[in-house]
């Protein structure tokens, strides 16, 4: 099957991992080698470090034709959200808040990465880890304090649920 013929993202979608991640149940493992580099991100920025990446990784490139179709692809679906983010309330990058916000990323990747049949358990803190990214794409500290709400919320409904399914199965087998 030649994928020449597909529009960017199609065949994007083909090569890549996503009808994998699509799958509800969840596969170990594979959540993991994609959430341990946001770990080490959010660790590296919680530590105060440079959030750059390591030497082997940058001295990999893409080619510019292949950086220029994911650009086009991307702004096709990120126009109609761009809006919503704009440099505002600064205080989120003084030396404190900067440091929390790398522990909520570091800890809403480690939801992510858990293998869980919990739904919506990953929902929450994947939309926490957006807002976070963005914000601090853009200097947007109202979207990351909206990261930090969902990833608090991905936290609290995670052990809502557990706790529940534990007293269920208490009630259950005793």
């Amino acid at each position: 099957m030649s994928l020449r013929g597909l529009p960017f993202w199609r065949s994007a979608f083909l090569r890549s991992p996503s009808p994998l991640l699509a799958i509800p149940i969840p596969i170990p493992f594979l959540a993991l080698a994609f959430c341990m580099p946001m770990m080490a991100m959010g660790l590296r920025i919680a530590w105060a470090r440079d959030g750059r990446l390591p030497d082997f990784a940058r001295r990999r490139s893409l080619r510019p034709e292949t950086l220029r179709a994911i650009a086009k692809g991307l702004r096709r679906v990120l126009r109609p959200i761009a809006w919503l983010f704009r440099p505002r309330f600064e205080a989120m990058f003084w030396p404190l808040p900067w440091r929390l916000t790398g522990v909520s990323i570091c800890l809403g990747a480690l939801v992510l990465s858990l293998p869980l049949p919990i739904p919506l358990a990953n929902l929450i803190p994947a939309i926490g880890l957006i807002h976070l990214a963005a914000g601090l794409l853009q200097r947007d500290g109202a979207a990351i304090c909206v990261g930090h709400i969902f990833t608090i919320g991905g936290w609290v409904y995670l052990i809502l649920v557990w706790n529940k399914a534990m007293e269920l199965l208490w009630r259950i087998f005793t």
